[in-house]
């Protein structure tokens, strides 16, 4: 129950710098270079119609203890001021050991009346695309964001900045880990007893274009390949 009330108490006192007023403070998407998130690729780890969750990777208790992280951000239109409420955003990642699992680690959060996600889960771990575990992913969490009616959607990976395995390093050459956009640095919030790392990673969709509102669901996605 207390650490529970400690993840609590983080995420209320990280929302509160982004959100003055009603007004949104984003911080990771700057006027100056404000453009559409980069697509990257599904992999081949996704599995549709995943549960609505608030917290991820639960499965095993004492990794999600020692290893918390909380994700927050707002998904944004093209301005990247103005939030988009109600949006369907999925995720899946690996646990901290690199594994997938079919039940646990994904599931979909909806953003609140101003844009605003937020959901805990523990650090992704790096995993090996080859039988000799040498060529090597990054750490990352997918996520596939809707744009319903009026945006064209995106599915793409935050990756963390530090990570010896980003850019050409990427046993994914077709992955965008080289894309700064996607890269975030967590801040670290301790209290007497344990950390939690806490990350903001904003999204912005592109409008669709004029007449397109009534066509189906689009997405902005680098073609399916095995990641």
């Amino acid at each position: 129950m207390i650490f529970r009330r400690w993840i609590f108490v983080v995420l209320i006192n990280t929302a509160r710098g982004y959100e003055e007023n009603g007004q949104i403070n984003t911080t990771q998407v700057s006027q100056d270079d404000c453009q559409p998130t980069p697509a990257d690729v599904y992999g081949p780890y996704y599995v549709p119609f995943s549960p609505r969750l608030i917290q991820y990777c639960t499965g095993d208790p004492q990794s999600y203890y020692n290893h918390t992280l909380t994700v927050h951000g707002h998904v944004l239109q093209e301005d990247c001021q103005t939030g988009i409420p109600n949006t369907i955003v999925e995720l899946w990642q690996a646990d901290v050991d690199g594994n997938y699992h079919s039940n646990d680690c994904r599931g979909y959060i909806i953003t609140d009346k101003n844009g605003y996600y937020e959901f805990t889960t523990v650090h992704p771990g790096r995993y090996a695309i080859d039988r000799k575990d040498q060529l090597l992913r990054p750490r990352h969490i997918h996520f596939k964001v809707h744009g319903g009616m009026f945006h064209i959607g995106v599915i793409t990976q935050m990756y963390f900045k530090g990570d010896p395995y980003l850019g050409l390093k990427d046993a994914c050459k077709e992955c965008s880990s080289r894309k700064k956009e996607l890269r975030t640095k967590p801040r670290l919030f301790c209290n007497s007893h344990l950390c939690i790392a806490t990350v903001k990673f904003d999204i912005v969709l592109r409008r669709k274009p004029s007449g397109w509102q009534i066509q189906r669901e689009l997405f902005n996605v680098v073609r399916e390949i095995s990641d």
